[in-house]
């Protein structure tokens, strides 16, 4: 009987296909995750604004399509924005503050369309919920995977308290960190409560 010779695996070879075999492997798992985070990034899911809710000025709120965020909390009456038609002052016993919002809608979906009178503030002694006084642009409109950021001047009674910012479609309020106005301040509440 003649014997058959059978090949041999070389060590270097053996070594090599195991390697080619983990990296395609490797590869494979990337591309899974990859690609779960860009469907959630474009749900809106991961995006940059994706932040646990907050309680307070500069942190982003879920909200239905999207998320808000206070970026600034102005209490000086003293500030005048020239697109922005504001009477000299506040009348006695009131006060007016102005925030700075900015909207950020889902990457997917129809995008984000509110109204100046969509945002309201409420807190202790208010009759209700307040809308806005004043609101630049009047309308936000925000296509998906995009942001935009408007003004909006909102005038309380000096001794308003607990207030909170909240518009249509939103998860929960944003408390906005601002208590009775002075008494010494004559209807002009201290410096800026910006975050």
């Amino acid at each position: 009987m003649q014997a058959v010779e059978t090949p041999t695996a070389r060590p270097g070879s053996v070594a090599l296909r195991r390697l080619v075999v983990v990296l395609l492997v490797l590869a494979a798992l990337a591309a899974v995750g990859t690609g779960a985070y860009g469907f959630g990034w474009l749900r809106g899911q991961h995006s940059e604004h994706a932040v646990a809710a907050a309680a307070g000025p500069g942190t982003w709120q879920p909200a239905a399509g999207g998320q808000v965020r206070i970026d600034t909390v102005n209490t000086s009456t003293l500030t005048r924005m020239p697109e922005m038609p504001m009477p000299d002052a506040a009348p006695p016993g009131m006060r007016r503050f102005i925030l700075g919002v900015t909207l950020a809608a889902d990457g997917l979906g129809g995008g984000m369309v509110l109204s100046r009178d969509a945002f309201t503030v409420t807190g202790a002694g208010l009759d209700g919920p307040v809308t806005p006084l004043h609101a630049v642009p009047q309308e936000l409109e925000v296509p998906p995977g995009m942001s935009a950021s408007g003004t909006l001047v909102f005038q309380v009674p000096e001794q308003a308290t607990g207030l909170r910012f909240s518009m249509t479609g939103i998860n929960a309020p944003i408390d906005l960190s601002l208590g009775a106005a002075s008494e010494t301040s004559h209807g002009h509440p201290d410096a800026d409560a910006t975050p």
